[in-house]
């Protein structure tokens, strides 16, 4: 998804990799068409994303691999970019200390559109399957760091449904401002109490 234009990285991909069949989850439709034509004997299966305007394809589609059924959306339909914003209101009622949370980056697609990956606590938008279906969820990422000299990717902690990312982030919040301490202390020094929150959610 998000290949916006730049079919020939995408083309070197599948050269490298030699897959049974691709999917392109939209922004833009028109570079899968193009991948297809490069590669017309591989299977391709597209669906719109955000930026392809009117668009003939459909929004999501279910794909089985292997017995299993696969959900494939460009996740703007699922309020992956704006979903968050109960979170941040949650977090302003709970009136939690400064430090007691990080700056939070937040990101609606893999491809670090807002570096959710380089941050102390980072957000993907996605989805995650429930026992009442899909629904709008976050990856979480935490202990990634942009600083130059510094530079990591963080670690995938799992995935919160939408719904419950404000709970997951009050409940952090106060756990860390009743030790007197800040978030990296936090998550340094108890790592037992703060993997016990995230799992609760994840």
């Amino acid at each position: 998804s998000d290949s916006h234009g730049n079919v020939s990285k995408m083309a070197a991909a599948v050269r490298r990799e030699a897959p049974d069949q691709i999917l392109h989850l939209g922004d833009v439709s028109r570079d899968a068409a193009d991948l297809k034509r490069q590669f017309p004997d591989i299977p391709l299966a597209c669906v719109c994303g955000n930026c392809d305007g009117r668009s003939d394809l459909p929004e999501q589609r279910i794909l089985t691999f292997e017995g299993r059924r696969v959900l494939m959306c460009h996740g703007h339909t699922y309020g992956v970019k704006a979903g968050i914003g109960g979170a941040v209101a949650a977090a302003r009622e709970a009136d939690l200390p400064d430090g007691a949370l990080p700056q939070i980056h937040i990101s609606g697609c893999p491809s670090s559109c807002s570096a959710h990956q380089a941050a102390a606590l980072g957000f993907r938008g996605g989805v995650k399957q429930t026992p009442d279906g899909p629904k709008p969820a976050f990856a979480v990422f935490e202990n990634g760091c942009g600083m130059q000299g510094q530079e990591a990717f963080g670690t995938d902690l799992g995935v919160i449904t939408e719904e419950e990312i404000p709970s997951f982030l009050v409940e952090l919040g106060r756990e860390i401002a009743s030790r007197n301490t800040d978030y990296r202390t936090f998550t340094e020094t108890h790592r037992d109490e703060f993997m016990k929150i995230v799992e609760k959610y994840a």
